[in-house]
């Protein structure tokens, strides 16, 4: 089994979920920067101009969406996302591994049930040419596919984890297990 994934195409495709987790925050952190432009603008045209920024509240909300979801992905590849532990923290590293495969399992089948369900609201937007109401009718569907892509982002993280958290496991059973293999059974590339 290590054989087989040893291979410079299996390498590329543990790899892929992180490329693209560090591509999509990127673009997260570029919308970001646009929100704090636009929120600053709209406080120096209240300001000096005494009046807003037609549909800000609008934009804003789109904005919302694609940073958070565009930043899912690699908040996992990180580790970032908030974890309990008080019982795993009490259990021996190997049943501390083992639960963990479980739990990203768990946590990759119901991303994947969201992203489906995502997908299905997409093509219905889509189909129906969804706008929201507003001072400015922004179309749905461009927050809906950050959605859907955010989603499957993070699909594709847990899935990479479970397999690299399997491999660590698997390395524990055959023998010792170095101070870099702790780290990864702890999660997170830091």
């Amino acid at each position: 089994m290590n054989s087989l994934l040893e291979t410079p195409v299996a390498r590329a495709l543990i790899a892929f979920p992180g490329h693209l987790a560090r591509v999509l925050a990127i673009l997260a952190a570029s919308f970001t920067v646009i929100a704090a432009l636009l929120l600053t603008a709209e406080v120096l045209s209240r300001v000096f101009f005494d009046q807003p920024i037609r549909g800000l509240f609008e934009y804003m909300q789109l904005l919302v969406v694609l940073i958070a979801f565009l930043g899912l992905a690699e908040a996992e590849r990180n580790g970032d996302h908030i974890r309990v532990t008080i019982l795993t923290e009490r259990m021996p590293r190997k049943a501390t591994a083992v639960v963990r495969v479980f739990a990203m399992l768990v946590s990759a089948l119901i991303v994947l049930w969201m992203t489906v369900m995502s997908y299905i609201e997409l093509s219905k937007s889509l189909g129906r040419g969804e706008y929201a109401a507003g001072l400015v009718n922004l179309p749905v569907w461009p927050a809906r596919i950050v959605i859907v892509v955010g989603l499957a982002a993070l699909f594709l993280m847990y899935v990479t984890r479970t397999i690299e958290t399997v491999i660590e496991l698997k390395k524990s059973f055959s023998g010792p297990v170095d101070a870099d293999a702790d780290g990864a059974l702890e999660g997170g590339e830091k």
